[in-house]
This record gives C-alpha cells, structure tokens and sequence, in this order.
C-alpha cells in the first residue's frame, strides 16, 4: 500500500478537488476544471501538490503544476501513445524487479536490502537536462534520477511486494547547505523506518551499495532530515533492525569494532560502525588501520563517514 498523509492534511475541498484530478489523471488528460471556492495559499497549493505527486508515483508528471484560468494544469513527461508506453515500461520492470525479490528474498528487511542494492548499483544520478528524472520512469528505465525519482521507484516496487510505503517531502542538510529532499517510510512488521534509497546510492562505492540510509530511527534520521511541516508521519522509534541484520552472510553491523565480523569472501563487502564518543574525519583512516585490520579481508579499503551521524561505512574491495 502507498500511504498518503499529504491528502489526510488537506481541507475538505481539496481532497475533493483531489479526486477529480487523479481521476483526469489517470485517463492521460492534462487540464482539469478548478471549482475552488476560494484559491488556496501557497502552503496549501503546495500540499495539494505533494498530495497528487507523492501518493501516485505511477503518474509521470515531469514537474509541479498550477491553476491557470479556472482550470489546474499539469505536465506529463510525455503524451498520448508515447506516455502509455512509457507507463507500460514502469510497469513492466516494477513487475520485474519485484519478481526477483519475492523469490529470493523471506523477510522484509530482506526484501528492502534487495530494493536497496537494486537501486545503489542500477540507479545514476540526475540527469539536469531530463524531465524525467523526479519520476518513476527516470530511476527505472533511463536509471537517472533525483531524490523523488528514487523514492517514487521504491513506492511502487513495496506497492507490489506487500510492503506499506510512503514518500516523506521535506528538508536536508548536505555539504553545509539545506536543499528540498524526499526519502521513504516503510512498514517492517507493526513499526515503521525511514529510509534514503538516493543518498545510499550516492555513497555506493565499486557496486557496494551504501547502507547508512537504511532501517533509520526518528533521533538518527533527524541528523540530517527534516520532514515538512503541517503533515502527520508515523512515528519511527525503533534501532532494533539499524545494525542487526546481515549481508548476503558477508557482513555482520557492530556498534563497536570489536562486534564487527567480515568473514573472508571473495567478492567486495562492507561493514558498518556508529560511534558512541568523538571522532574526528582525519582520525577515520588510522582507526581503520589500527581497530579494523584485523578484519580486512579485501586488497584495500574505501570508506565514507558521515560525521553528523558519527556513523562510518567501510568499503573492503578487491582488485579487479
């Protein structure tokens, strides 16, 4: 199911107006008639947007729209027949992927590692001259996309493997700026994590996905991540799944070096430490050095370490 708190936000008229327009949508129209008593603010307006483009990720819409003489206004990435097609294709692979998951894979948390490799190592970042790239077909098809791309490809393939899913919009903090960002909410189980399938795939190091992103609390998330205001999120409380869970048996999460075990393998793995006292970036490689080798199993290493969430992935590769 994808779960939409953008429409349970909006006043009755707009849910109403809501309906209407999903409806026009879904039949490939563009133009809808607005019977708005009263134009809403930008705040609403912006909900209303969010509302339609968060909890339909299956319709390809390359940007916002706007009301424009009495009637809303949209913008397909495409129409008529090309759109179609372009819908089939998304359909098609999100019949694909999800295949592939549902066989091998017994457990949720195993299920959404698999969408989480699936989109680090198959999913390339935006594409500038694109209008695709915040949508569904921009992740899956041309493999190019921006945060919202990401997050509507991992709402649609949840969607079809039985896993409650909802796209969070708001804010967050890299590289010293705040930039407009949206990640997912995923129900493992009666509790819900967040997660950051693009910012994992932005960390993905030689085809080793990055995982920092993955099963997220409330407290962790909010690190980095701010979600909108005036919009109900499920509460995600829980670390029990953050470091708990292995990796193709490869790897399994410590909150302290010593619980980390890389047993030997030959393909490239990783680990993952939290630190529980301070730690500076250029401290990271003398760490690695000293407290990890002795579970390096690869020819070198690669890292990133996010020093917000004093969390560090370690990347144990080979040589080609």
């Amino acid at each position: 199911m994808i779960a939409n708190p953008y429409f349970d936000a909006l006043g009755r008229e707009l849910q109403s107006a809501y309906g209407d327009c999903v409806a026009a949508l879904r039949s490939g129209r563009d133009r809808v008639p607005c019977s708005l008593t009263k134009t809403p603010s930008q705040e609403e307006f912006e909900l209303f947007s969010e509302a339609i483009s968060f909890g339909n990720p299956n319709l390809l819409l390359s940007q916002r729209f706007s009301i424009s003489n009495g009637e809303f206004v949209f913008e397909f990435i495409s129409s008529g027949s090309e759109l179609a097609q372009r819908s089939s294709e998304v359909l098609r692979e999100v019949e694909r992927i999800s295949a592939i998951i549902l066989r091998d894979c017994h457990t949720d948390v195993e299920k959404v590692e698999r969408l989480n490799s699936y989109l680090c190592r198959r999913v390339g970042g935006e594409n500038h001259q694109s209008k695709t790239n915040g949508t569904a077909y921009g992740a899956l098809i041309e493999r190019k996309a921006r945060c919202e791309g990401f997050t509507k490809a991992a709402a649609l393939i949840c969607d079809r493997i039985g896993l409650e899913c909802m796209i969070v919009a708001g804010k967050a903090e890299k590289d010293g700026a705040t930039v407009s960002h949206a990640w997912n909410i995923i129900r493992i189980g009666r509790d819900y994590y967040h997660f950051d399938f693009a910012w994992n795939a932005s960390i993905t190091k030689k085809m080793v996905q990055g995982v920092l992103y993955l099963f997220n609390n409330d407290d962790l998330i909010h690190e980095d991540h701010h979600e909108l205001e005036g919009v109900s999120f499920p509460r995600c409380p829980k670390d029990d799944l953050l470091f708990t869970m292995r990796h193709k048996g490869e790897v399994t999460y410590g909150y302290q070096a010593e619980e980390a075990e890389v047993v030997e393998t030959k393909v490239d793995s990783f680990t993952v430490l939290r630190f529980h006292f301070p730690i500076e970036s250029e401290e990271i490689n003398a760490f690695i050095r000293g407290s990890l080798s002795p579970y390096s199993k690869g020819d070198y290493y690669d890292y990133y370490f996010d020093c917000h969430r004093a969390m560090l992935q370690v990347y144990f590769l080979h040589n080609d």
